[in-house]
């Protein structure tokens, strides 16, 4: 299938991808023209202020995930609060991000040297190394904005596009979460090369079979600009949209369970000189030396013991399977199914 999905010999895309990418490029360019003067979430007209505007707070996905733990992250958001400023938003989701790891029973990890890689990798992306990133987005003009509209959930998560068949692009759901960002923070979806079950891990590792995909989209966005969409800035903005800082900072503040892949996939081997594994090791041991460190491991590996216990008597007295079958993982397999040939691309070959 690399023969319909990838591109031919000269570079160029075969006509099933660019009739994707095409597809793709309508919804982010009409998106990227829904600008706004605040950050928040949509709401409708009311009888003092006529049509639909931005008049609640913005959700990210983020602050339902942490509600089911109840991780109380609406601190950050406080109801009926949007932001006028891009700094304050991204204040906030660095706050969401921490809240996970302090408030979190569930690591998701199974011993205590996996602990300690995602509360390291944690303490470098807000406490050491990521912060100069971050500062980098932010000097950026954000603050004034405009602010445009972003699904909260497709840039991690390709099942909320529906296909058919013939790979018409036929809904969009789950916009629930949709929220209005600063246009730094309007970022392409990390699972360009294809629907892996980890995205991010597959465009940290392959990261110049993401550029090809981003290249190839940007084409698509330019043609449908000139031909649906007059005046659209987004190819000119994602085709100069280099993985650091912008998708390898806001993906993580977006989604703060991809720290732990991207940092040691992806940052440290921007970060550090070579080499790089030694370098890190180093600096990890230290790291970890400090008691209240230790002491901080300790309580999340009681945690996740706790939380794995209680997860598997939930398992025995309801004699449910670890596979999900609920209607949602249903739909999206199926969804799947249809796209389970997308690109998984290597490098356009360069020979003739």
């Amino acid at each position: 299938m690399t023969e319909k999905w990838g591109h031919t010999r000269d570079g160029g895309r075969m006509p099933a991808l660019t009739r994707v990418h095409d597809q793709l490029a309508d919804l982010f360019i009409q998106l990227r023209s829904l600008e706004f003067s605040e950050i928040g979430a949509l709401g409708m007209p009311t009888p003092e202020s006529p049509g639909i505007t931005i008049r609640h707070r913005p959700l990210p996905v983020e602050v339902a995930l942490q509600e089911i733990e109840n991780l109380n992250p609406t601190v950050f958001f406080p109801e009926k609060t949007t932001f006028k400023i891009g700094h304050e938003y991204i204040n906030a989701l660095i706050k969401l991000g921490r809240n996970r790891l302090f408030k979190t029973k569930n690591l998701g990890v199974d011993s205590r040297e996996a602990a300690s890689e995602v509360v390291y990798a944690y303490h470098e992306f807000y406490a050491d190394q990521g912060p100069r990133w971050v500062r980098k987005l932010c000097s950026i003009d954000i603050d004034k904005g405009p602010f445009v509209l972003m699904h909260g959930d497709m840039a991690l998560h390709g099942s909320n596009l529906l296909w058919d068949e013939k790979l018409n692009l036929v809904a969009v759901i789950d916009w629930e979460w949709c929220h209005t960002v600063p246009v730094s923070c309007f970022i392409p979806p990390a699972w360009l090369t294809g629907f892996f079950p980890n995205p991010i891990r597959q465009m940290c590792l392959f990261r110049i079979s993401h550029r090809s995909e981003m290249i190839g989209l940007c084409e698509s966005i330019a043609d449908r600009s000139k031909a649906c969409f007059p005046q659209s800035s987004l190819a000119h903005e994602w085709n100069h949209l280099p993985l650091e800082p912008f998708l390898m900072v806001v993906l993580p503040m977006l989604y703060p369970e991809t720290i732990d892949d991207i940092f040691w996939d992806f940052m440290m081997h921007k970060i550090f000189v070579p080499p790089q594994s030694q370098v890190v090791e180093k600096r990890m041991e230290k790291f970890l030396e400090n008691i209240e460190v230790q002491g901080f491991i300790d309580r999340k590996m009681a945690q996740q013991e706790e939380y794995d216990k209680a997860y598997q008597a939930y398992i025995e007295e309801h004699g449910e399977s670890l596979d999900c079958h609920c209607q949602n993982c249903q739909r999206e397999e199926q969804n799947f199914n249809v796209l389970r040939e997308l690109p998984r691309l290597s490098p356009p070959s360069s020979s003739g």
